[in-house]
């Protein structure tokens, strides 16, 4: 919303500077931070100076990057120092833990390889915002640093850019502002998101993300289950809740956060009942489209063995020569030898279950 309107903004004396930015936000910065050095001067790099300039001849300006939250306390100490001399406020919108990690999780599962269950990924992935909060104060002074609950409930007009424009900027009415018809970054949900976790089994690294996430989320318009919340598993639910138990009762007494009740509602995945259904659309539409995603579709519905190995083999690099040819034929050997081993372990199952 930012990015789309510079001619309000700038009515209203408020730049949002086209340096540093990556796409609509600045993570740019904030990746570029991460590699300075901690006694660098960012004032003296060129984005720095660039964005110097920019932050000069205007009254008021905004950064904004989720990228920020994951800088480490250099990080933040080498961008206070690139806005030392100027009045700075911080804001940080905080969700509650359990949403926050289901949040991260669908993001994960979308750009990434995992493949990991949910409740498996809160046992690897922590994420305090004390911490966070807290690095932020320390190199901009915790006056200065205002924590918003991020929950339609809480957010003035039920909407975070009215919040955000309000708090931080004073601007109460958004008449003359664009604003985007719908969300562009939907967060796969439903068994569009089991669909890509099976996938992602398959993937190389460098393929996760990218164009296939670009077209999953084009693919999560078919149906409005293949967006938005995923309902999480109550014992899950109050592990998380538990878990980060301790982080709430710091935010509530240090920053005055206090998170409503959670209760978990969304779309379960994978939703069994529509299964058959869910793949055939998602599957036709992909081909449809020509999709790149659609050969991993094929590739599982198939269980091709060559096809398997065909797609592994980008991310294979043998110790010593050989061909891809004799690369293939290996992986083929093996996977038929892990099917027989499969097949010998079930026919030992059956037999101890009994009739």
């Amino acid at each position: 919303m930012l990015s789309m309107n510079p001619g309000p903004l700038g009515a209203l004396g408020i730049v949002y500077p086209e340096h540093g930015r990556m796409g609509t936000a600045h993570h740019n910065v904030a990746k570029w931070l991460k590699k300075m050095p901690g006694d660098a001067d960012p004032r003296q790099d060129e984005l720095g100076k660039a964005l110097c300039a920019e932050l000069a001849n205007t009254p008021r300006a905004i950064l904004s990057s989720e990228e920020f939250h994951t800088l480490t306390s250099r990080g933040v100490k080498l961008l206070s120092k690139l806005l030392s001399g100027h009045d700075v406020k911080v804001y940080l919108y905080v969700r509650d833990h359990l949403r926050y990690m289901a949040s991260w999780y669908q993001q994960s599962i979308q750009s990434t390889h995992l493949s990991l269950s949910f409740d498996k990924f809160c046992d690897y992935a922590h994420a305090p915002f004390m911490a966070v909060a807290d690095r932020w104060a320390a190199s901009f002074g915790q006056d200065n640093v205002v924590l918003r609950l991020y929950d339609r409930a809480a957010l003035r007009n039920k909407d975070v850019v009215s919040d955000l424009l309000y708090e931080a900027l004073g601007i109460d009415d958004l008449k003359g502002f664009e604003r985007k018809p719908r969300d562009s970054n939907p967060s796969l949900s439903g068994n569009l998101l089991f669909f890509k976790r099976i996938i992602n089994n398959f993937l190389p690294k460098a393929e996760a993300g990218g164009q296939l996430a670009n077209e999953c989320t084009a693919l999560a318009s078919l149906d409005p289950t293949f967006s938005g919340s995923i309902l999480v598993d109550d014992a899950v639910a109050k592990f998380v809740n538990n878990l980060y138990a301790g982080d709430r009762a710091k935010l509530d007494k240090k920053y005055g956060i206090v998170f409503p009740p959670t209760k978990s509602s969304g779309v379960p995945v994978p939703d069994l009942g529509r299964l058959t259904d869910d793949w055939k659309l998602i599957t036709q539409h992909a081909r449809l489209k020509d999709f790149k995603v659609a050969q991993y579709f094929d590739l599982i519905e198939s269980f091709d063995p060559s096809m398997l190995a065909a797609a592994s083999a980008t991310a294979i690099k043998p110790a010593t020569g050989g061909d891809d040819g004799d690369r293939l034929a290996r992986l083929e050997q093996e996977f038929k030898a892990m099917r027989s081993r499969q097949d010998d372990l079930e026919t030992r199952l059956t037999k101890l279950a009994g009739p």
